[in-house]
This record gives C-alpha cells, structure tokens and sequence, in this order.
C-alpha cells in the first residue's frame, strides 16, 4: 500500500461524520453545507500530491523513525545545504527524542 493512500485511510477513518458534526462544525462561525467525506476530499486534492513520496524520501523518513539522519536522501546533490539542515538544533532535538523513545521502548520489551 502507499504512503498516500495509508494516510488518506487513516484520514477517513479519524474524520467521520459524527466527528466532523461534533468536533469540527462547531468551530466554524458559519453555517457549512458539506459533509466529513467533502472536507476529506477537499482537502487530499490540495495535500494528497505531497504524500506521493519518492523512493530517497520513502527512505528518508524510515531512517528518521530509527533515529538515524540521512539528509542526503533529501538533498543528494547539495551537501552543504543536507548538513546545515542535518545541524539546525530543532532538528537534533527531534532526533534524541526519536533515539531516546526507541531506548524506551525496546527495554520495555
């Protein structure tokens, strides 16, 4: 299955109608004439399109979820711009946490 498609399932199953008239409707100042799968679709075909994930950023994102940085599946042909990515401290941040979550979890186990 594709990322797209995983993502717009998880969607679809997150926002449902009851959730939408319960929790998104009363948010708007104005009267909506439109259902949970309209809002869903509505808003794939602005977001679907950045799901669609090449195989470097496929593999981007399965190393950043082990904690491991490869910038240079993002940026293959600029590696200044990968390591002063790779260095910016929110960045580094997110990644401890990552590694320490990891940590965590597999002594649990």
């Amino acid at each position: 299955m594709s990322l797209s498609l995983e993502f717009r399932e998880r969607l679809e199953r997150q926002v449902t109608e009851q959730t939408f008239t319960e929790q998104v409707a009363p948010l708007l100042n104005v009267h909506v004439d439109f259902t949970a799968s309209d809002l869903i679709g509505r808003a794939w075909a602005v977001v679907g399109r950045f799901l669609d994930l090449s195989d470097d950023e496929k593999a981007y994102l399965e190393s950043a979820d082990r904690g491991d940085l490869r910038m240079e599946l993002i940026f293959p042909d600029a590696p200044q711009e990968a390591e002063r990515v790779a260095g910016h401290p929110a960045i580094q941040w997110k990644m401890a946490n990552v590694r320490a979550h990891l940590a965590k979890v597999r002594g649990k186990g």
